[in-house]
């Protein structure tokens, strides 16, 4: 029996001739968005945003729906943030005021 003979056999009995790629591995992480309420609940989310352009308005979003999540029983919007900034790898790559975060949102 020749080899292309065997393979074939081994295929058509349902069995995989070839090994399976490996999963692809997600080594990086967005920047974090760190934000304050006026609460003084504190929420921190990765975010999926480029690091040329952070999206703002996205961190934003992101951390009220994390304060609304936490604080489900109260069934309020979510305070203001009073400050923010986003971060990765233990170095600010920016800081937001409260108005800049207003005029994001």
């Amino acid at each position: 029996m020749r080899l292309e003979e065997a393979i074939a056999m081994v295929r058509s009995n349902g069995y995989r001739v070839t090994k399976p790629r490996p999963k692809a591995v997600k080594d990086r992480v967005g920047p974090t968005f760190a934000a304050e309420f006026a609460d003084g609940t504190i929420t921190r989310l990765s975010t999926f945003t480029s690091l040329a352009a952070l999206d703002v308005g996205r961190g934003v979003r992101i951390a009220q729906a994390a304060w609304q999540s936490r604080h489900r029983h109260q069934k309020t919007k979510p305070p203001r943030i009073v400050a923010a900034h986003f971060e990765q790898d233990g170095k600010r790559l920016a800081t937001y005021t409260p108005a800049q975060l207003k005029e994001a949102a």
